[in-house]
């Protein structure tokens, strides 16, 4: 009789879970349906790159360039957080794509710090703002995206691109205006993450890019 019950507990159990795995996986086959149609492309970093019928305006601004040359028709626009794993290992891939394409190609970079799991890349994105202002925002940028990101990491930062460590409270919060601004743009275009890119081409149409690798086809 025990040995019954034994049995019937089991199959029971087995039974239940079958059933949750199921449900799990018909819930997870919504939400991948979901994402493919809200955002297309992003389930898959080969995805074609999408029209998003912005303007050009809405998203370059002149003084975010770091790389390529400033009168390029097509620009690559990348929404980075220099704490971000796969944006710092992204970056030298950026830089090298600048450098294939040179005169053809302008790079603009927009702060898009996820303050929630990164702790430093706020004062990072206000340390590069800062730098772009007094105009080595090239310079910082680079070094901010291969050092560490404690206060002083980025005094040494600002040494080494020859600028003083500043404490100006009226800067510092000039420039974390400047980095909500561009937070609030990359939320108001239902950006997901870091990083993202989009892509003006010659044309002046504005893409999403599902990844760096999609920008390739801009250059056949």
């Amino acid at each position: 009789m025990g040995a019954t019950e034994d049995s019937r507990r089991k199959s029971a159990y087995n039974e239940t879970l079958t059933v949750a795995f199921l449900l799990s996986a018909a819930s997870l086959l919504c939400v991948l349906s979901y994402l493919k149609v809200r955002f297309p492309g992003i389930h898959d970093r080969t995805a074609e790159p999408v029209r998003t019928g912005l303007d050009p305006s809405d998203v370059v601004s002149a003084d975010s360039l770091c790389l390529g040359t400033r009168s390029a028709k097509t620009k690559l626009i990348m929404f980075g957080d220099y704490e971000c794993p796969p944006c710092r290992s992204e970056w030298p891939k950026v830089e090298w794509f600048a450098l294939e394409h040179q005169t053809a190609l302008a790079v603009y970079f927009r702060y898009y710090p996820l303050v929630k799991i990164h702790p430093n890349a706020m004062q990072a994105a206000v340390a590069a703002e800062i730098a772009k202002q007094k105009g080595k925002f090239a310079a910082m940028h680079k070094r901010l995206y291969s050092s560490a990101l404690n206060r002083d990491a980025i005094d040494k930062d600002f040494r080494e691109v020859g600028l003083r460590p500043t404490r100006d409270k009226s800067l510092e919060l000039s420039a974390a205006h400047r980095v909500v601004d561009d937070l609030n743009l990359a939320m108001s275009l239902g950006l997901k993450g870091t990083p993202s890119f989009l892509l003006v081409d010659k044309a002046g149409t504005v893409y999403s890019l599902s990844s760096l690798d999609s920008a390739r086809q801009f250059f056949n």
